[in-house]
């Protein structure tokens, strides 16, 4: 008797472990986020017709990407999190819903979803960063500037193209909150990417200094 129930604990902590490996390792949360965000978009969006494709990692952001491909063959990928339970629908949400409006012509529902549908992050549509102006330079293009710039503590220093009517006061050494507006891309928390691949759509001073100014995370 005592070596059958020793037989069973062993065959129990052995699935237990090889169940607690799949899941660290990443195999059990793709399956997870595959299911949740086939069964969230078919039901909030029925008019397209979309296939899963595929779900990676991305440590740039701390979420999966997992991408879906719609009847004309166009790719749509999000962030979905958290790692090991990835139920949250993010980034590339917002952008998506505005196709899907602008294609089906269906006005935006309402915010409010029963919690047992899938969460999304896509109330959240800007975000703010702050940055050093190290430099202006004119553009030849009359309607943009040139602006060097550098976020608190980062060593990353890039020159970036900005509508001129946006930053019509801007001064060398002073910071600026620079608010931006998601869009369907991905953004990555850098430079580069955000201003890429989000929307700017303010540069206001401020007075903030070192840690009290605004870093919006990225999602």
């Amino acid at each position: 008797m005592k070596n059958k129930r020793k037989n069973i604990i062993i065959v129990v902590s052995f699935v237990l472990a090889i169940i607690l490996v799949l899941w660290i390792n990443g195999i059990i949360p793709k399956q997870i986020a595959k299911i949740s965000s086939t069964i969230y978009l078919k039901k909030k969006f029925p008019k397209m017709q979309i296939e899963y494709i595929n779900i990676e990692w991305a440590s740039s952001f701390g979420d999966y990407i997992i991408t879906f491909k719609d009847q004309n063959s166009e790719l749509h990928s999000f962030c979905i999190g958290p790692k090991y339970f990835p139920v949250n629908l993010g980034q590339g949400m917002f952008g998506f819903e505005e196709t899907y409006r602008e294609k089906y012509g269906e006005q935006k529902e309402d915010a409010n979803i029963n919690n047992n549908d899938i969460n999304t992050n896509t109330e959240n549509s800007t975000f703010i960063k702050t940055y050093n102006i190290l430099n202006i330079a004119d553009s030849n293009d009359e309607k943009y500037i040139y602006l060097t710039i550098r976020q608190f503590q980062e060593e990353e220093v890039k020159t970036i193209k900005i509508e001129k009517s946006l930053a019509s006061d801007i001064e060398i050494g002073n910071d600026y909150e620079f608010t931006f507006k998601y869009t369907d891309n991905i953004v990555q928390d850098n430079i580069e990417s955000i201003f890429t691949n989000a929307k700017l759509i303010s540069v206001k001073k401020t007075d903030k200094q070192g840690l009290e100014q605004i870093q919006d995370l990225v999602r």
